[in-house]
């Protein structure tokens, strides 16, 4: 989406009637009948030109419309642009955590793809290069897991689907993680064997850990995956949560 000679109304709308699409020929339709639609109906903001592509908090690239339209503005932005952000507004904002959650996944491995980091890191990509059938080696102190504790990331228990945050900072070593997630709710029996363990077995949790961010070579499919022992990651906070909130 080209916005870059948008500065005022007239140049958006001006835009909007060009791009012709069915999210541009909405927003249009919404314009011109706002005050007629929103009668009865919980409001928010929707910025029309997304703030996770640079969108103004300008008055003129504000619209206000009910939650549900709202949702459906997010769904034919991703339907017209594909980016998995907007896919991901359009989940949240009908209930739909989980399906959120995986968008959100797919857009921070777009992202990560786009800035050349975490796998697509040139490093990363000459390591796997250099052992092409070879599990990759996973370091405690890897440049990539250093920035996931840095920037925040989301884990999924595939047994039951919960959902666990790591903050940004919020934990200075792999360890701190494990410990996080030893003190979920449904971590019961785990949480018990890990506090018995010793030094070695410690060393275990943490690499499965360290594979699961960094990725590593599946035997039965030969792809790289983000999975181990049941957790995946949902995603890296590659970008900051303000610069996409549903709006």
């Amino acid at each position: 989406m080209q916005f870059k000679n948008i500065k005022n109304k007239s140049d958006l709308t001006r835009f909007l009637t060009k791009e012709r699409n069915s999210y541009t020929k909405f927003l249009l339709n919404k314009i011109h009948h706002q005050n007629k639609t929103l009668k009865n109906h919980k409001t928010q903001n929707h910025h029309i030109i997304p703030k996770h592509w640079g969108g103004p908090d300008e008055d003129w690239n504000i619209i206000t419309l009910s939650v549900e339209d709202h949702a459906y503005a997010h769904k034919l932005l991703y339907e017209n642009y594909k980016n998995y952000y907007d896919l991901c507004a359009a989940y949240m904002l009908q209930g739909q955590t989980l399906e959120g959650f995986d968008a959100i996944r797919k857009a921070n491995q777009e992202k990560m793809k786009q800035l050349g980091v975490g796998f697509y890191d040139s490093e990363i990509q000459r390591e796997l290069g250099k052992r092409p059938k070879k599990q990759r080696q996973c370091f405690s102190r890897n440049p990539y897991v250093k920035a996931a504790l840095q920037r925040g990331f989301m884990l999924q228990d595939a047994k039951n689907n919960q959902v666990v945050i790591i903050e940004p900072s919020e934990c200075s070593s792999l360890v701190d993680v494990i410990e996080k997630l030893m003190n979920q709710p449904h971590m019961k029996e785990e949480r018990e064997s890990w506090h018995q363990c010793k030094k070695k077995e410690k060393s275990y949790w943490i690499t499965a850990l360290t594979r699961t961010l960094t990725g590593h070579v599946c035997k039965k499919t030969g792809k790289c995956v983000f999975s181990f022992k049941g957790w995946r990651v949902l995603g890296i906070f590659i970008v900051e949560f303000d610069e996409w909130k549903f709006d």
